[in-house]
Formats: structure tokens, sequence, C-alpha cells
């Protein structure tokens, strides 16, 4: 990432272009998370773009270690992304249905999919070069950013992004591209860390000692709900499902004895008040195009 010096004019939100912002975190680097007060997305300034990602994921190093950032066990998220893509699967007139997974880092994804007995032809998108020599069996991978892939139109029945979605550059124009790649009645589905569920996190990882409490400080971008709504708004879309998920195992024992019964009271309450679903350690959005 670049050092630079910003106008406070010059900055608007990627997502809903108000200029109407704050800044919550200061990290390395000239970088600062701003939070828009339109859309409620937190974003990095200087912008994370195309052009910037393909050049830090050629020497990756990773963000500072904030919450959400590092690699854990995400199989419960996984098997229920499985479950909701089966649903798809079930009604779909093809044949062989084409999976994209965009993020896939070490295909586990891809492995998960076969144990659930769901047979797709398996397609990924991963430009880390870490990735590079890794054998993914039957399933065919890019190490690219998505739009240097060139993919056909209406190419897939299911694009997925999971535990990557926040790393997504350009955002509005990477959501057209893979509305444009995505057949119609196709499932677009993807996973965001919840924001209130950060800051209660960061607070109690502080109070128990725990590591990775910097929080908004492992993505440039953190989506409020609001902010997703916005950012399909032009596309002819349907959100099917938003599910509560429990996210990523807990370092600590307190926390994840506490998590069963913390994300049962989470459910219930989001039946009255939407809002507190960003109480939530990780959103699975299921997008159907339309």
């Amino acid at each position: 990432m670049h050092n630079s010096i910003l106008d406070p004019k010059s900055i608007s939100c990627p997502i809903c272009s108000s200029t109407t912002y704050k800044p919550i975190v200061y990290l390395d680097q000239g970088r600062v998370m701003q939070t828009c007060l339109a859309c409620g997305l937190v974003f990095v300034t200087p912008s994370w773009t195309g052009a910037i990602a393909k050049d830090a994921f050629s020497d990756y190093q990773g963000w500072p270690e904030g919450i959400s950032g590092g690699v854990s066990d995400r199989s419960n998220g996984l098997i229920q992304i499985s479950q909701q893509i089966k649903k798809y699967v079930q009604v779909s007139n093809s044949n062989t249905p084409k999976l994209l997974d965009i993020g896939c880092a070490d295909g586990e994804f891809f492995r998960l999919m076969e144990t659930q007995g769901l047979l797709f032809e398996s397609y990924g998108v991963e430009p880390d070069p870490k990735w590079n020599q890794h054998d993914y069996g039957n399933a065919t991978v890019y190490h690219q950013l998505l739009h240097d892939c060139q993919f056909p139109n209406a190419r897939f029945d299911v694009v997925t992004i999971l535990d990557a979605f926040c790393y997504f550059p350009d955002p509005i124009v990477h959501i057209q591209e893979i509305m444009r790649i995505l057949k119609p009645n196709g499932l677009f589905v993807f996973d965001i860390p919840g924001q209130l569920y950060l800051h209660l996190r960061g607070l109690i990882g502080r109070v128990l000692g725990m590591t990775r409490t910097h929080t908004f400080a492992a993505y440039p971008f953190y989506y409020s709900h609001k902010s997703i709504r916005v950012l399909l708004r032009d596309l002819s879309h349907k959100i099917e499902v938003v599910i509560i998920d429990r996210g990523t195992a807990q370092e600590h024992t307190l926390l994840e004895f506490a998590m069963l019964p913390y994300i049962q009271m989470i459910k219930q309450s989001s039946r009255l008040f939407t809002s507190l679903r960003e109480a939530s350690p990780k959103l699975i959005y299921v997008v159907r195009k339309l």
C-alpha cells in the first residue's frame, strides 16, 4: 500500500459516494479507516482499488493483525453455505452446475462440497501467489484478479466469496462483474463480519488479554447491512436469506463456551430488531440473480 496525504474533500464512500464520514482507526503507512455516516461502510483510505490490490497480492504480507485476520476454523459456516447451495441445486435445471469460488485459498470449500455430496464443475480465483503451485484436484483455479479472468457472460450457476468479500477491491465494479458472469436465477453467496460484534469482541478481548483485538484493522472494507443493500441496489437481485453464523472458533475458552447461547440470543432478538444481526460474528448472504 502507498503513503498518501489525502485532501479530505477528495474522500467519498466507494459504495454510496457520500462525502460525510469520520476517521475511526489510524493504521501504518498513512492508511486511515473511515466510516461512512450515510451507509455505514467502513473503508480504508487511500482507496483499496484493483491496481493497488494486484500490487499488494504480488508480495502479500497481510494487514495489521486485527479481528477477523489470520487463519482459523470456518467449517461450521462453510457447512451452512453448502446447505444453502444444496437447496438451489435441487431445483436447478443444470446437469453439471458450475461453481466459482473467489478467494479460494487452498480449496477447502471445494473439498467440503464434495463431502456434502454436491457435485459441481468447480473453478476458483486466487490472486495470492503462495497458492500458485497448490494442487486443487479436479478444480480449475486462476491465479489472478477476477477481471483478468475474462469469463464469458452467464458462465456460473453459483459464485461464492467466503471470508474474502471484505478484501474485494472496487466493490461496485466487481459486483457488476459477478452478476455478469452469473446465470439468471443463479446464486451469489458471501459472508461478512458484523460491525457491532467487532466492537464487542475488541472490548471483551482486551479485558481477557486476548490477541487480535484491534478493531477494523484486518480488512480494507467492513460492510453494514445498509451498505450491502446500497451496493446491490442497481442490480436485478433478491436477497433470499441472511444467516447468522458463529464465525471462526474462538481462541479463548470462555468465549468459545459462551458462543452458542450468544448466537441463539442474537437469532431470537434479531427477529424483532433486524439491526441486531450486526452483533453476529458472521453474516452469510444468499443473493439470487433475477
